[in-house]
C-alpha cells in the first residue's frame, strides 16, 4: 500500500480519539498534517466519524456546541462552496433542523436558527453568483425551490385551500430562517434577496415579500387581505415596518436596475388586489424614513402617468397614519410623520423628473389635504355617535398639516436669514 494512505490511516486512526476542536488545533501546527487533515475531512469516513460525535450527543446544547466546533474547523480550511454546503446538509440534518419535504412543515427549524446561523458562516466571504449557487443547492436539497415553483406558478393565497396554505406557511418559515434572518448586515440580506428574485421573477418576488413579512391570523396562515382593511395601521403597524425594511435593501441587491425596486413596489400594491390608498401610504410612511429615494421614485413614476393628485392624496394620508406609528414603538427613532412629509416634499422640488414649481407641489397637496379632511368630517357627521374614528381621522390630519405648515415657514424664515 502507498506509504502517504498508510499514513493518512494512522493519523486517522489517532483523530478519530480526538474532538473538534483538537483538529482544529492539529491543522495549524504543520502544512504536513493541515493537508493530511484536509484530505481527510474530504473522505465520506470523515462523515461518519461527524455523525458518530453528533450522535453521542444527549442534549440539543452539546449537539450545537459539537456544530460550532465543526463550522470553525470546517472555515479554517479554504475549501470550495459545494463542500461546505455538503458539511451544512448533513450537520442539519443530523440535528434535525433541515426541512426536507412541505408536508413536515411541523418539523421546522430550531427556535434559536441555528441552522440558518451556521449557513451564513459558511457563506463568510463568497461572492454573489456563490450566493446564487448556495440558493439554489440548499433549496434542491430540500423542497424550498419546489415550493416557490408552486407559489410563482399559482396566485397565491386566491383559493384557501389546505394545500396552498400548507406551501406558504413552508415558505415563510424555511426562506426567513435559512436565508433572511440570521443574515449579519443588511447587504447579505440583499444579495439573498437577490438570489430569490434572479429565480421566481419580478412579479412572484413582490408576492414573496409580502408572505414572508405579512400579518398571520389566528391559524398562523397570511391574512393577504390586510391591505384592505378600514384602518389597517392601527393594527399592523410593525407589518408594514418590517415590509418597508426588506423594500428598503432592493437597491442594495447587486446587479438591480433601479427601476426594478419600483417595479416591486406596484407589484405589491397590485395584490392580491389594489390596495387602498390608506394602507399603500401606510407602506410608505416608514419607507420614507429608511430609503426616501424609492419613494420619490415611486412618486416620480405617478407623476409620469399623469397621477400627481393620487400622490398628493397619499402624501395627505401619512399625515394622518404618522400617529399610529408614534404610538406603536417600533420605529427606532423614525421621525414624525410631519418630517417626513417636508423632507418627500423638498425631495420632489429638487428632482428633475417632477418639472413643478415649488408652489405647484404645495397647492396639490393642500387640495388633497382639504378633500381628505372633508370627507372624514363628512363621514362623522353621517355617522353620528358612531363617527367617533373618522372624527379623530379629521382632527389627526388637520393637527400634522398645521405641524407642516409651521415647519416649512421656520425653514423658510431660516433659508432666508442666509
Amino acid at each position: 500500500m502507498d506509504e502517504f494512505l498508510v499514513n493518512e490511516e494512522a493519523v486517522g486512526h489517532l483523530l478519530r480519539f480526538l474532538s473538534l476542536s483538537d483538529w482544529a488545533v492539529l491543522s495549524v501546527t504543520s502544512q504536513t498534517l493541515r493537508d493530511t487533515i484536509g484530505s481527510l475531512m474530504s473522505t465520506s469516513w470523515f462523515h461518519q466519524h461527524v455523525h458518530h460525535i453528533l450522535s453521542r450527543c444527549s442534549t440539543p446544547h452539546q449537539r450545537q456546541n459539537q456544530c460550532r466546533r465543526l463550522v470553525l474547523l470546517v472555515n479554517s480550511f479554504n475549501f470550495p462552496l459545494l463542500i461546505r454546503l455538503q458539511y451544512f446538509t448533513q450537520i442539519t440534518r443530523q440535528i434535525g433542523s433541515f426541512p426536507v419535504d412541505v408536508d413536515s412543515i411541523a418539523v421546522t427549524m430550531d427556535p434559536s436558527n441555528w441552522a440558518g446561523t451556521m449557513l451564513q458562516s459558511f457563506m463568510d466571504g463568497c461572492q454573489v453568483d456563490e450566493y446564487r449557487q448556495a440558493f439554489l443547492y440548499v433549496g434542491n436539497q430540500t423542497s424550498i425551490i419546489q415550493s416557490l415553483e408552486l407559489f410563482a406558478s399559482s396566485e397565491a393565497g386566491a383559493d384557501g385551500s389546505e394545500e396552498s396554505k400548507i406551501n406558504e406557511n413552508f415558505l415563510r418559515t424555511n426562506v426567513r430562517q435559512l436565508f433572511l434572518d440570521p443574515c449579519p448586515s443588511g447587504r447579505h440580506k440583499a444579495t439573498w434577496l437577490g438570489a430569490i428574485a434572479d429565480y421566481v421573477g419580478t412579479k412572484p418576488f413582490a408576492r414573496l415579500i409580502i408572505l414572508l413579512y405579512g400579518p398571520t391570523n389566528l391559524q398562523g396562515d397570511l391574512d393577504w387581505n390586510f391591505s384592505l382593511e378600514a384602518r389597517p395601521s392601527r393594527r399592523h403597524a410593525n407589518v408594514y415596518f418590517s415590509l418597508a425594511e426588506t423594500l428598503a435593501l432592493l437597491p442594495f441587491i447587486p446587479n438591480w436596475s433601479r427601476s426594478y425596486s419600483t417595479r416591486i413596489l406596484v407589484h405589491m400594491s397590485n395584490y392580491p388586489v389594489n390596495w387602498s390608498l390608506r394602507s399603500f401610504a401606510s407602506l410608505l410612511l416608514p419607507l420614507s424614513y429608511l430609503n426616501i429615494d424609492l419613494v420619490v421614485d415611486y412618486f416620480a413614476l405617478l407623476h409620469n402617468t399623469n397621477r400627481d393628485s393620487t400622490a398628493a392624496i397619499i402624501m395627505a394620508l401619512t399625515l394622518v397614519l404618522s400617529r399610529d406609528f408614534d404610538n406603536q414603538q417600533i420605529s427606532n427613532g423614525m421621525q414624525h410623520g410631519a418630517d417626513l412629509i417636508l423632507r418627500i416634499i423638498a425631495n420632489i422640488i429638487d428632482d428633475p423628473r417632477f418639472c413643478r414649481q415649488k408652489s405647484v407641489v404645495w397647492q396639490q397637496l393642500w387640495d388633497a389635504v382639504r378633500n381628505v379632511a372633508a370627507d372624514f368630517a363628512q363621514t362623522a357627521a353621517d355617522l353620528g355617535r358612531d363617527g367617533d374614528e373618522a372624527a379623530e381621522d379629521f382632527h389627526n390630519l388637520m393637527n400634522a398639516w398645521k405641524e407642516v405648515a409651521i415647519l416649512q415657514i421656520r425653514s423658510q424664515s431660516i433659508q432666508s436669514s442666509y
